[in-house]
């Protein structure tokens, strides 16, 4: 099949025209590599069925692009986390045997990236007390089983590939009136959701002051997720353009670089500092615009890079100190409320204006160039039919 695999051992990201299916008629549970030189093993899951997806449209996340940068070290995997596929197969691991009939079959769906798999350190025993105690297990086992795998990102193929092998349990159906386009922004809506589900915002205070720091693709979805919930948000980045997609904003600051202490005024202004900026820099400008007793929630993932410029941890530790504040990480969120979001006219419409092109699976390479270079919004992929770089998105 056509995949995009990515090695961390040659640091090479290239396309392949034969790389082993999923799919049960032509592989067997190990699959071995088209050039013979291995095993390749489809990792266990505590979900008894397994699906094959026939991808639909996949899109390049900042992620993708750190991990060919060395974000996860060994990774040697297709890469990929955000898209729409069909459900084409469902195997019954207990029985070894393809199911004939299921509700899912031929359904279209989103997946949930993070699978648990079948340890028993994986049971809900394990769940540390308190945790269980806060009622948050439910969260714990979705975004931090022990011994997980990540769909593309943690011992799991991703889904820039014709087909993909997942849990039946991580497959969310997508409605009719949510286009492929549409549904493949699932995945980042929920991580910028979670910051509701987290309870680090309260939109029923008009008071509370928020800010998010960073334009880019995640930036961009996590200002209109928290204002959609009725936050009163100030959005910090470098391009107003960018910055104007999102509507419900309160106000819309153009800033130099995310290292700008020029913008005095707004210093220690802010309840809540969302950082995105995909910089490693950004904590700094975050924590600046944080008041005392405030919360900085972290969104960003870097690969290190000693080329550039890091903050001294004294940098941000002096101030988070001194002045008391709240350092808090944000992940995956419920997929179920990003499809929740897709129903809505005014995250259609901030979606569809975020596709800058449409390539197919064959022109990987080039997508991934396109969706690196500065500025850039999302990148998406086709494995349905050909657009060339089409910047008009299709499919439904």
């Amino acid at each position: 099949m056509k995949a995009l695999v990515y090695s961390s051992s040659t640091g090479l990201l290239e396309y392949k025209a034969d790389w082993p299916s999923p799919l049960s008629s032509t592989t067997s549970a190990n699959a071995r590599l088209s050039d013979g030189s291995g095993i390749r093993e489809y990792p266990s899951s505590s979900s008894r069925y397994q699906a094959v997806l026939k991808m639909l449209r996949v899109a390049i996340c900042n992620t993708d692009i750190e991990i060919t940068r060395g974000y996860v070290e060994g990774y040697e995997s297709i890469l990929g986390h955000e898209g729409v596929g069909r459900i084409v197969e469902i195997v019954d691991t207990v029985s070894g045997e393809r199911l004939e009939s299921h509700p899912m079959l031929g359904a279209r769906v989103v997946v949930e990236i993070n699978c648990p798999c079948d340890d028993a350190c994986n049971a809900v025993e394990c769940v540390p007390s308190t945790v269980s105690a806060s009622g948050m297990s439910k969260v714990y086992l979705r975004n931090h089983a022990p011994s997980r795998t990540v769909i593309g990102i943690i011992n799991r193929d991703g889904l820039m590939a014709e087909y993909c092998k997942v849990p039946l349990d991580n497959c969310h159906p997508v409605r009719d009136d949510i286009s492929d386009a549409e549904a493949a922004f699932c995945e980042p809506l929920a991580a910028a959701y979670r910051i509701v589900e987290q309870a680090l915002v309260n939109p029923d205070q008009g008071h509370e002051k928020v800010a998010v720091v960073g334009d880019g693709k995640l930036g961009l979805l996590i200002a209109h997720v928290l204002g959609s919930v009725g936050c009163s948000v100030v959005f910090f980045g470098k391009h107003e353009n960018k910055m104007m997609l999102v509507k419900g904003v309160q106000e819309r600051v153009v800033v130099s670089d995310t290292n700008d202490y020029a913008i005095t005024s707004y210093h220690g202004s802010f309840d809540v500092v969302v950082e995105a900026s995909g910089h490693p820099s950004g904590i700094l400008m975050s924590a600046a615009l944080c008041r005392p007793l405030g919360r900085v929630i972290l969104k960003s993932t870097c690969a290190i890079d000693t080329s550039i410029d890091m903050p001294a941890w004294s940098a941000i530790a002096n101030d988070i100190v001194v002045n008391e504040k709240v350092l808090i990480g944000s992940r995956c969120g419920p997929m179920e409320k990003g499809l929740e979001l897709l129903e809505q006219k005014s995250t259609k419409d901030l979606v569809n204006t975020m596709v800058d092109a449409v390539f197919p699976i064959e022109e990987g390479l080039e997508a991934f160039e396109a969706a690196s270079k500065r500025g850039s919004l999302k990148i998406q992929m086709s494995l349905d039919s050909p657009t060339s770089g089409d910047p008009h998105p299709s499919g439904s």
